[in-house]
């Protein structure tokens, strides 16, 4: 963790590999229509104004529980609204995170909606791949900007989203970061090595659908 509190690599002692792991949250500018297009961020259709996911940087950290117990509790807090547990395991190569997102505060972001993402960056190196899962059978591959048909992106952030009901991952020839959700969420990797989703949002237009 660095010194503000924030995740920065992750050790599998299992294998002796560490990788380097960012995990924070960050939130989209909802659009209200743009030169491009009329169509505004709504219930039904999540478009952002620009590509930046503007982040939380702060975070406060403490340790509720450490060694020798076999269980790590490290709980953080992003915002008045957005804080965090990370559950660690001795002896295993995964982690829980459990977080508490919300109410976004109205009177704070009442001139444009938000889009609210938990975000990994890390150095692996997933090129333009994703993998999220099939309804929970299987893992298939998804290719950012990617279609079967001639295609021109004209949306790169929410033309790259799917939904999540199981587990995304990442991966490169050596190691994989895998994210399984208890709830369907809508994910993405918008960059090599980014792995995000979005666990809520608040628009303030409707959408027209």
């Amino acid at each position: 963790f660095s010194s503000s509190g924030v995740l920065e690599s992750i050790t599998n002692k299992l294998e002796s590999i560490t990788k380097n792991v960012k995990q924070f949250w960050c939130f989209y500018n909802s659009s209200v229509g743009d030169d491009q297009s009329w169509q505004s961020s709504g219930p039904y259709i999540f478009r952002p104004n620009s590509s930046n996911c503007e982040a939380f940087t702060s975070a406060s950290m403490r340790v509720v529980v450490s060694g020798p117990s076999p269980v790590t509790i490290i709980e953080q807090r992003f915002s008045s609204w957005i804080s965090q547990r990370i559950i660690v395991h001795e002896g295993r190569n995964d982690f829980d995170i459990e977080f508490i997102v919300g109410p976004i505060p109205l009177e704070v972001y009442s001139s444009v909606g938000k889009e609210v993402v938990m975000r990994f960056e890390t150095d692996i190196d997933s090129s333009e791949t994703l993998f999220t899962d099939t309804n929970g059978l299987e893992l298939i591959s998804r290719t950012r900007n990617k279609r079967s048909f001639p295609f021109q992106p004209t949306e790169p952030v929410s033309g790259n989203y799917y939904p999540i009901t199981s587990a995304a991952a990442i991966k490169d020839t050596k190691v994989q970061l895998l994210v399984s959700v208890d709830a369907t969420v809508g994910g993405s990797s918008l960059m090599s090595g980014h792995l995000e989703f979005m666990v809520h949002r608040i628009t303030l237009k409707d959408d027209w659908r």
